[in-house]
């Protein structure tokens, strides 16, 4: 029914949709017609839903009709249609932003149709998807000898049997010819353990700063230096230019036009000078402001995740690993943490053996990589090791800054 033609450009109706979606709101609106009845109704008129499918399906081996209600209902239930912009994620309601499109029914009549629909449903509450701790980050390896095999996505299943549902994490393929399946709750008591395993002391905190602050310099090292000096004094002397091109034209020495073309030459030398100086004395302080946020998520991570609801937990999880890898019977036997949390548990897990890695260099550093949680990995390059003190999910660990200030109250910062 509506067509977004481009991003950019305003959501327009789609007139062939938009007759089909107000029969059956008119359909509705009377209160005689249910679900099922709606879509026989659009079926008999000829009309299919945007998909192509149709409203009214037929087993041709049995006879029996299925009937698209769940679509059916969702719709009518979507502010959207009613001319209004709602988010949960950014806490938009019904009735606080008008869309800047023309609305299908009127509030009246949406909160019309909402009344009956809620009336047929004999006002039972309808129950949230499932949410799964581990949704996204969850692999099984079969071959549990090689700890470099093959590892199979999992995802989140909740079939029922005898009035009673099952939540199981289940293989998306089936290797080996079978669709593995574990009880969510058997890997699920496992991730407090894994938290605190990732976790950092806070005694370490003040070993772990001055590690990774001699990193950081190392890194940066002398030719940084040498190059902010020297870009100093360009723009020092870009500056001592301006005035004396601004003489020259005072005097008449200069034409309007030989002066602005000069003056813009200037603007651009001067601008990309101080860009280059910006960057190279940023760099380093946003590297290490992103590591100090890292490391007090990880030094209280415990006592965080204790204070979160799943869903919350699940954020936070995705936030620390990049991936959790378990056996046939459910057993977390591997993990990989995104950066920069990979380059801070190397550093809490074994900060003597980092410092004494450190004593040649950063080069030497670099062709002793940080323990990546059980998986091997060749030397690293400067450049790959830039990405592992980058912080890139650092946005959304601002979400969990109520929780974090709630922990600082009760004394754990």
């Amino acid at each position: 029914m509506i067509s977004k033609r481009d991003r950019h450009l305003p959501i327009v109706l789609d007139p062939e949709r938009a007759k089909v979606w107000r029969l059956a709101w008119d359909l509705l609106l009377t209160g005689r017609y249910t679900l099922v009845q709606v879509c026989q109704e659009l079926h008999d008129q000829g009309y299919t839903r945007r998909s192509g499918k149709p409203w009214v399906m037929e087993d041709p081996a049995t006879g029996k009709k299925s009937y698209a209600t769940s679509h059916l209902s969702r719709t009518f239930r979507s502010p959207f249609y009613a001319g209004w912009v709602t988010s949960d994620k950014y806490g938009i309601r019904r009735g606080e932003v008008r869309g800047n499109w023309p609305a299908l029914v009127s509030n009246e009549e949406y909160d019309r149709g909402l009344a009956i629909l809620a009336e047929r449903d004999g006002g039972k509450i309808r129950q949230c998807r499932q949410e799964y701790l581990l949704k996204g980050l969850l692999f099984m390896r079969i071959d549990e000898e090689s700890q470099s095999g093959p590892v199979h996505r999992m995802c989140g299943s909740t079939p029922t049997g005898r009035s009673k549902s099952y939540r199981y994490y289940i293989t998306t393929r089936k290797p080996q010819g079978i669709r593995r399946s574990v009880p969510c709750m058997v890997v699920d008591d496992q991730i407090p353990a894994l938290i605190r395993g990732v976790s950092v002391d806070s005694e370490e905190l003040p070993k772990i700063r001055k590690l990774y602050s001699r990193h950081i310099k190392m890194l940066k090292g002398p030719s940084a230096d040498q190059r902010c000096a020297e870009l100093k004094g360009l723009v020092a002397r870009f500056k001592t230019e301006e005035s004396a091109l601004a003489r020259l034209y005072a005097q008449g020495r200069l034409t309007d036009e030989s002066y602005d073309q000069l003056h813009s030459e200037w603007q651009a030398k001067l601008f990309e000078a101080e860009s280059e100086l910006r960057k190279l004395a940023n760099e380093p302080v946003q590297l290490v402001d992103d590591l100090e946020v890292a490391l007090l998520l990880l030094s209280h991570l415990d006592n965080l995740y204790e204070r979160l609801e799943q869903k919350e937990c699940s954020w936070l999880l995705r936030i620390l690993f990049k991936h959790i890898i378990i056996n046939t019977q459910g057993i977390v036997i591997d993990f990989e943490l995104n950066s920069p949390f990979v380059y801070l548990h190397a550093l809490a897990k074994g900060a003597n053996s980092s410092t004494q890695k450190t004593k040649g260099g950063l080069n030497k550093f670099l062709s002793s990589p940080p323990d990546r949680s059980c998986s091997k990995s060749p030397p690293l390059a400067v450049e790959e090791f830039i990405t592992m003190l980058s912080f890139p999910q650092r946005s959304r660990v601002d979400e969990f800054y109520p929780e974090i200030v709630e922990v600082d109250q009760d004394g754990f910062f």
